[in-house]
């Protein structure tokens, strides 16, 4: 049986592109963590789990970083540029 993927949240717009980018990237989870707390950004697995799939929000602070550790702009990460 396939799993099906969970169906994306309302609490951010750029989590699902945050995903697509690292994925495309070929960039492990923990590696972004890494570079997350070396920017300042202190969370957990889970945390960027929840942010991934939309369920938790993101500060403005915190989008400018993931923008800048993922070399695309704000405007791409919430769907203001295609």
């Amino acid at each position: 049986m396939i799993k099906q993927p969970a169906p994306l949240g309302s609490r951010n717009t750029a989590g699902a592109r945050i995903r697509e980018t690292r994925k495309h990237r070929k960039i492990r989870p923990m590696d972004l963590l890494a570079k997350l707390q070396i920017a300042g950004v202190d969370i957990s697995a889970s945390t960027l789990s929840l942010i991934e799939r939309q369920n938790r929000p993101l500060a403005d602070w915190e989008l400018r970083i993931f923008a800048d550790i993922l070399g695309v702009s704000t405007d791409w990460l919430i769907g203001k540029e295609s």
